[in-house]
């Protein structure tokens, strides 16, 4: 995973919450961390290697994610998935660990100019589905909890500034979608998603990861009564193509 530059190991655990108690999470948060939320909308495009794997081959083929974060003052002539700041990020398969954790890598690279979604086209990826984030995240010590509500886009034909699209618009359906208007986008489920998340540089630095995983623990002991932390099951975070 030498090109990508912003590679780290990931310590987290997740808790569900319903839709009627997350603003008393959010408050209980908020205390905890001793900080106001940061909301945000991101957008997540999902993309997988064109070619199908090889049947006998010693690598796996992952998913990949572009994530980029939707500034508040766009809007829906403004928006252009296009011109948007990516990060490419993909996420390996948890470790098999005895560790009351979830263990991973992460491997990330920000871009900067250019159509990035041509570029994960050359690179031999299609896109296979986009979504929405709606986030509110705090910082507590070394650790960032993310509560995260996702979204899909409704179907909608391309933009009229869209690459193949004419003045007049297109039949077309629209693969990456818009957050606009808001009250248009479909929740994939009422709940929320809590994540609490260590970073270390590597799973090999002992010291940092008992630091993090102790972190992690008294974090669950805090919230006890509000969620119910805990580790998720390995394989309902495999990002393996199959």
């Amino acid at each position: 995973m030498q090109n990508f530059p912003q590679s780290h190991h990931e310590l987290s655990l997740y808790a569900y919450i319903p839709a009627s108690r997350q603003p008393q999470v959010l408050k209980m948060l908020s205390g905890v961390a001793g900080m106001r939320n940061e909301a945000f909308l991101q957008h997540h495009l999902l993309y997988k290697p064109a070619r199908p794997r090889v049947p006998g081959a010693p690598t796996d083929h992952f998913y990949m994610q572009l994530i980029c974060r939707i500034a508040p003052d766009e809007t829906k002539e403004t928006y252009n998935p296009r011109e948007q700041r990516w990060c490419i990020r993909l996420e390996d398969i948890p470790e098999v660990t005895r560790k009351p954790v979830v263990s991973r890598g992460i491997y990330s690279a920000n871009t900067y100019m250019g159509d990035v979604l041509e570029f994960m086209e050359t690179l031999g990826y299609t896109l296979q589905s986009s979504y929405f984030t709606d986030n509110n995240r705090f910082i507590h010590g070394n650790i960032v909890i993310t509560v995260s509500q996702t979204s899909t886009p409704p179907r909608s034909p391309l933009a009229p500034t869209a690459p193949g699209a004419s003045a007049a618009g297109d039949p077309k359906i629209d693969p990456f979608g818009s957050p606009f208007p808001k009250e248009r986008l479909r929740k994939v489920d009422d709940g929320w998603v809590l994540q609490a998340a260590v970073r270390v540089q590597s799973s090999t630095d002992v010291q940092s990861v008992n630091a993090g995983v102790q972190e992690l623990q008294n974090l669950k002991k805090a919230l006890e009564g509000v969620c119910e932390l805990d580790v998720v099951e390995r394989l309902a975070l495999d990002t393996r193509v199959r």
